[in-house]
């Protein structure tokens, strides 16, 4: 794990834009395609808004798969949907492919829209590399934001899905004080099988946080 401060969110969010763009340009040049997960929250928004301008022409979109970490259980229209910030403040405004963005599903029960988003992150993996159905997929940037306490995706502290072994999608009902308490996450195995996990963590209310993450004291 490397942690590297910033005096400020655009210090950060044209640093991790660099690392995106550096990320995918290696990654297609040796396996012809670049998959992208993107988080909700209010962390990456000028990192969105960056990757649309002046670094869009810097990401090859017709070779680049976008996905999403966690997602709310609301319309993709409804201002709390994760879809729907990345997609006003990005995706409407790169030349990306609609065939080339896997929302998560927001109909049916939520379990049965974790199982259809498992569903389609297997089939696009199977395809794509013929990773066998059962094979742990591996994206290759996955990124993430941290709420103040100290949840990641979806994955609040204390749910029984932080133990899950097997699946690589769950729904996952937030405690009381988060917004959109139904949702939708990946699973921290399908987190750690990434290639590049990043981090987004901006405020000084979050220092803390991120001096426990790094503590040599492994307390959950």
């Amino acid at each position: 794990m490397k942690v590297t401060k910033f005096e400020t969110i655009k210090d950060l969010s044209h640093w991790a834009a660099d690392y995106i763009c550096k990320i995918s340009h290696e990654t297609i040049a040796k396996k012809g395609f670049f998959t992208l997960c993107l988080s909700g929250g209010s962390s990456p928004a000028m990192l969105y808004l960056l990757l649309a301008t002046e670094y869009s022409s810097k990401m090859n979109w017709t070779k680049t798969y976008i996905f999403w970490s966690d997602e709310r259980f609301v319309p993709h229209t409804d201002g709390n949907s994760n879809f729907h910030m990345a997609y006003d403040l990005l995706l409407s405004k790169c030349p990306i492919r609609e065939e080339n963005i896997f929302s998560v599903p927001i109909y049916g029960t939520p379990d049965e829209a974790a199982q259809k988003y498992e569903r389609q992150n297997r089939t696009f993996f199977r395809d794509k590399i013929h990773l066998d159905y059962k094979s742990m997929p591996y994206f290759y940037v996955i990124l993430l934001g941290m709420g103040g306490d100290g949840h990641i995706a979806s994955l609040f502290p204390g749910i029984p899905q932080l133990e899950e072994k097997a699946k690589l999608v769950v729904a996952v009902t937030a405690p009381f004080y988060a917004p959109s308490r139904d949702r939708i996450s990946f699973t921290l195995p399908l987190i750690n099988s990434a290639n590049h996990i990043l981090m987004l963590v901006p405020g000084k209310e979050k220092s803390k946080l991120i001096k426990q993450l790094i503590s040599p004291d492994n307390d959950p």
